[in-house]
């Protein structure tokens, strides 16, 4: 009942490579929302920092508003690559 090296290392290959594959699978599922999450913010951010500046809060919390267009921002860069279609 013994096993050849060489086909206990093809099993061992196999099975790291449907492992890798399911692990880049889920990259790529998480990427996907996290692009579609990044696109949708890009879309309703503009409407909440408009409703900062008319309230005020801009001048009385700067770093806030600042950390606001920053997310922004990267909502911008993070989302422009997503398709709805994938």
């Amino acid at each position: 009942m013994g096993t050849e090296p060489g086909r206990l290392a093809s099993l061992s290959l196999r099975a790291c490579v449907y492992g890798l594959s399911q692990v880049v699978a889920a990259v790529r599922c998480c990427l996907g929302f996290l692009r579609a999450t990044a696109f949708w913010g890009a879309i309703l951010l503009p409407a909440v920092i408009v409703g900062v500046l008319l309230d005020g809060l801009a001048t009385s919390e700067p770093f806030a508003f600042t950390a606001l267009l920053g997310l922004h921002v990267l909502c911008l860069v993070l989302g422009q690559r997503h398709c709805p279609n994938e």
